[in-house]
């Protein structure tokens, strides 16, 4: 944590040992030890402005939201890894500041603030201390965040964080957006509220989401739908579904890409296929360079989809009791076969297990969480 000279003398930091090189100078005045640059942590960016923060302001926006422990936020653009600066609400235009490198300024009406406290290493680096920083109103703060966003998507990604981490909710916001009346960006606003939905996951779901929405043109779909099969078995959470078009539009996001949740993602796929749904994959590549054809996709799974033999469908939304925590869930498809099987063989009588109705090959036992059972019998 960046301290003044003042402090810094009464720890025995001279003038000298704070122009070497193991010594940052973070604004006019204070110091702290460590490193410097595009590789700083967000949090170290916002504590190195917080000198900056005048009696009567507060942290606004991304840094105020990153504080709060809003997750998924970096301080950086989405597109470009640039670093964005650090906002700071002024609280009025009779208060002036210069202009500093990696941080904005406004000088807009603060409706409110609270504080935030913080466990930081000092400015030596030896020991830890605890601060408080103020940071405006959750609802000030993501209206802020929202007005210098770079397009409607991100104004609308940032808003669906706050709101999915419950920092915020779709009340205050509105409330929030009535105090200020006109001005810059309030059209905007107006409209990325009626999109925005706190079941959003990431900030890459609801870029998603607004591409399906309003550059393929289609309905407003489900976010982060549970999908049950006849046998009340779980077949996956949907990322987005048009329950009336039986369409799943999934966006597979960088933790897609590991072996293990490869192989889930496909066996999730399969589930809602054989279940009556069609599915379409996306990635950001998609987003960002495939655009047309991503549209193409999307348009095709949809007619697809409204066009299917709905008598087929063995998918429901209905949620049984176990998904309320009401009942125990089922057991999944086998495990009566391999139950039933391990019963008979402790009975020293081997059997052949009924195949359970609509499950896949009840004949091939599933893994037993007990491991070490030898003598658990080959079905079949």
């Amino acid at each position: 944590m960046p301290q003044d000279g003042a402090t810094l003398r009464g720890l025995g930091i001279t003038k000298d040992m704070v122009r070497s090189r193991a010594w940052v100078r973070t604004s006019r005045g204070h110091h702290r030890t460590g490193g410097s640059g595009p590789s700083l942590p967000p949090l170290q960016r916002v504590l190195d402005a917080a000198a900056l923060v005048p009696a009567e302001g507060a942290f606004t926006g991304w840094a105020a939201a990153l504080l709060a422990g809003v997750p998924g936020l970096d301080g950086r653009n989405p597109f470009t890894a640039e670093e964005q600066p650090v906002p700071i609400c002024l609280a009025g235009p009779a208060t002036r500041r210069r202009p500093a490198s990696g941080v904005s300024f406004s000088r807009g009406r603060l409706v409110g603030r609270t504080v935030v406290e913080v466990r930081a290493r000092d400015a030596v680096g030896t020991g830890t201390v605890t601060i408080a920083l103020p940071v405006a109103t959750p609802a000030q703060a993501t209206i802020d965040a929202m007005r210098t966003a770079g397009d409607l998507a991100e104004a609308v990604a940032f808003a669906d964080g706050c709101l999915h981490a419950g920092w915020v909710s779709p009340v205050t916001l509105h409330g929030h957006l009535g105090l200020i009346g006109g001005g810059r960006g309030v059209r905007r606003l107006r409209m990325a509220l009626t999109l925005v939905d706190p079941a959003s996951r990431s900030a890459w779901e609801s870029r998603f989401r607004l591409f399906y929405q309003l550059t393929a043109g289609l309905p407003r779909p489900r976010v982060n739908v549970p999908v049950f099969g006849a046998d009340e078995q779980l077949l996956g959470i949907a990322d987005l579904l048009d329950a009336e078009a039986g369409l799943v539009s999934e966006f597979d996001g960088q933790h897609h890409r590991g072996r293990r949740q490869h192989r889930a993602d496909n066996e999730r796929e399969e589930r809602f296929e054989a279940a009556g749904l069609t599915v379409v994959r996306a990635d950001s590549l998609d987003l960002l360079d495939h655009a047309e054809r991503l549209v193409s996709r999307l348009r095709s799974g949809h007619h697809r989809g409204s066009t299917r033999d709905r008598r087929r469908d063995t998918w429901t939304l209905l949620e049984p009791a176990w998904w309320a925590g009401d009942e125990p869930p089922p057991p999944p498809p086998g495990e009566e076969a391999v139950e039933a099987a391990l019963d008979a063989a402790q009975r020293g009588e081997p059997q052949r297990a009924e195949r359970r109705r609509g499950s896949p090959s009840a004949t091939t036992p599933r893994p037993i969480r007990s491991a070490g059972r030898a003598d658990l019998p080959r079905l079949g």
